[in-house]
C-alpha cells in the first residue's frame, strides 16, 4: 500500500488537469490517409499537450483509498522539455506542498511539515518502481519507443489497440482512430494487482491541442482512484512566464536514497 501511496502522489502531481475554451464537434480533427503504425503514432504524438509550454490555473483532485475520500486543488506550470512545477491546496486555500520537476532533480515542500524533500528521477524509479518519463500519459499523451512502418493500423470500432514497452513496463492504448487521441492506458505492474488503469473522457480543445477534460485512475487491486476534473478555461498555452522553486526556510531536508 505504501508504494501505491507513492504513485498517488506522483500521479497527483500531474493529474492536475487540463481545461479549456470550447467543445470539439464531432469529426472536426478528421484526417484521412493513416495506413502505417508509424503514421498513427505521430500523428497521435503531434497532439501531445506536452509539446507546448502551459499553466494550468486550477483543476480539483478527488483520491479515494477504500473509503477514505480526500479532495485537493492544484495548479501546474511546465516549460520543455522538462521542467514542471506543481502546487497542491487545500480546499480552504492552504498550500499544503510545491512540487518541482526537471531531467535530474525532484524537489518537494511540505509547506505543512515543513519539510524539503529532494533527489532525482534515478532514484525514484529504483526506489518506488515510477518512472518520471512516463507521467506525461497521466495527460493523454502518447509515449512510445517503438513505431512500425511496415504494420498497417486495424481500427475497430474507432479504435486502434496499441501495446508497447517503455524502459520494461509494458503499456497497452487505446486511440480513437479519428481524434487521434488516447481514450484509455494501461501500465503494467509487476503483479497484477499493481496495475493502474487510466480513462480519458470529455475531450475538448485548447488552442490547436485536443485534451481530456476529464481523467479517471484506478488501481483496483489496492481499492484507490483519482478523479480528474477541470474548470473551463483555466489553461494558458504558449505559456510565458518563468519556473522558480523557492525552498522553505528552516525546512528539514529530506534525500531519497
Amino acid at each position: 500500500m505504501q508504494r501505491f501511496k507513492v504513485i498517488l502522489l506522483v500521479f497527483v502531481t500531474l493529474l492536475t488537469g487540463c481545461s479549456v475554451a470550447r467543445k470539439l464537434p464531432e469529426g472536426e480533427i478528421k484526417r484521412t490517409g493513416i495506413v502505417s503504425d508509424s503514421d498513427m503514432m505521430e500523428a497521435v504524438r503531434g497532439n501531445n499537450l506536452t509539446n507546448n509550454d502551459f499553466f494550468i490555473r486550477k483543476a480539483d483532485i478527488e483520491i479515494a483509498e477504500g473509503k477514505d475520500i480526500y479532495k485537493i486543488a492544484g495548479t501546474l506550470r511546465y516549460k520543455r522539455p522538462d521542467s514542471m512545477l506543481i502546487s497542491l491546496r487545500t480546499r480552504m486555500g492552504l498550500e499544503a506542498a510545491r512540487i518541482y520537476f526537471t531531467g535530474d532533480t525532484i524537489l518537494i515542500n511540505d509547506r505543512i511539515n515543513r519539510k524539503l524533500v529532494c533527489g532525482d528521477p534515478v532514484e525514484i524509479e529504483k526506489k518506488y518502481g515510477v518512472s518520471l518519463d512516463l507521467l506525461a500519459v497521466v495527460f493523454g499523451d502518447l509515449v512510445v519507443e517503438d513505431m512500425n512502418q511496415e504494420s498497417t493500423v486495424a481500427c475497430t470500432n474507432g479504435i486502434y489497440r496499441r501495446e508497447t514497452f517503455y524502459k520494461a513496463r509494458r503499456l497497452e492504448y487505446n486511440i480513437d482512430c479519428d481524434r487521434f487521441k488516447t481514450t484509455s492506458v494501461l501500465f503494467e505492474g509487476e503483479q497484477q494487482a499493481d496495475n493502474i488503469y487510466i480513462r480519458f473522457r470529455n475531450f475538448k480543445r485548447a488552442g490547436t491541442v485536443l485534451i481530456p477534460t476529464r481523467i479517471d485512475v484506478d488501481s483496483p487491486g489496492h481499492d484507490a482512484r483519482i478523479t480528474i476534473s477541470f474548470n473551463v478555461g483555466k489553461i494558458e498555452l504558449n505559456w510565458q512566464g518563468r519556473i522558480e522553486f523557492i525552498p522553505g526556510n528552516r525546512y528539514d531536508v529530506i534525500k531519497i536514497r
